[in-house]
């Protein structure tokens, strides 16, 4: 009894497997079929090879058999030779098509390809990536398609914008502190014209015996003149400073030309006040 119930365990054992073969192997045949009629022919070789190994039914293995000889006719290839710039046959580059990749070095046998439009890229270190697109018919066996690495571009360094200028560049800091310098001046003049007025007619009416305020009154005058005289004067010497240091530096040579004079005074009339003088 041990012995009939092992016997049909190992029987019905043998007898799944041999049916998930089965079905295997129809799978195997039914997809080559389609597949090969969408012109995938590489994915429809791996499988016809599938049912038509030795294990499958007989009828299944002679059918995929006959249409694995055929689509063998019918699969196209190509003979990659590539050069580079200076004319040499290069051998190590890595090889793919439609984005996948099938060479990783270059071994003198074709690469079995699928009819229709194929975009080949080849690349190796040391040069530019060099991609073509085929135009791929059946029973077009070891065409050669020659390409040739492009040397590898340097990368472009940008070029600093020069911009010509006939004239002084004064920038907005020196304008401002320019105003404020003609402010100064302006407060200076103002006020120190006031006092010396007052001086004067004190002088020729009440001196040496003038009311205080009256004193009073032209010295603070003659405080607020100094006070904006100075803070005009700063302005301007700050603002010259500036505007020397904003200037590009130039390369050109001295000459004994004519100079430009530059004059610039802060008074009332002819009376005190500060020249600024500079030639350049």
């Amino acid at each position: 009894m041990l012995a009939t119930a092992t016997a049909l365990a190992l029987f019905a054992a043998s007898s799944s497997a041999r049916a998930d073969v089965i079905e295997t192997c129809a799978e195997a045949s039914e997809e080559a079929q389609a597949r090969r009629d969408r012109g995938e022919l590489r994915a429809a070789r791996a499988l016809l090879l599938t049912c038509a190994a030795a294990e499958c039914p007989a009828v299944v293995q002679r059918d995929c058999a006959s249409w694995l000889e055929d689509l063998d006719m019918r699969q196209p290839s190509i003979l990659l030779r590539v050069r580079d710039t200076a004319g040499h046959e290069r051998a190590d580059v890595r090889v793919s098509i439609d984005g996948e990749e099938r060479a990783t070095v270059l071994d003198g046998r074709a690469i079995s390809v699928d009819p229709g439009s194929r975009r080949v890229r080849v690349e190796t270190q040391g040069f530019a990536p060099v991609e073509q697109v085929l135009q791929v018919r059946e029973r077009e066996r070891g065409r050669i398609v020659d390409l040739v690495l492009p040397s590898m571009q340097p990368r472009a360094t940008p070029t600093p914008e020069v911009r010509a200028s006939n004239g002084w560049h004064v920038p907005l800091s020196s304008w401002v502190l320019g105003g404020v310098a003609v402010a100064g001046g302006a407060t200076f003049a103002i006020f120190g014209a006031r006092a010396q007025g007052d001086v004067r007619e004190m002088r020729g009416t009440c001196a040496p015996h003038c009311d205080a305020d009256r004193v009073d009154a032209a010295k603070r005058e003659a405080l607020v003149a100094n006070v904006a005289l100075g803070a005009g004067v700063a302005a301007l010497g700050t603002g010259v400073v500036l505007l020397f240091m904003s200037q590009p530096e130039t390369s050109t040579p001295t000459t004994t030309g004519a100079r430009s004079t530059l004059r610039l005074h802060l008074g009332h009339g002819a009376g005190p006040g500060l020249t600024l003088d500079g030639r350049f």
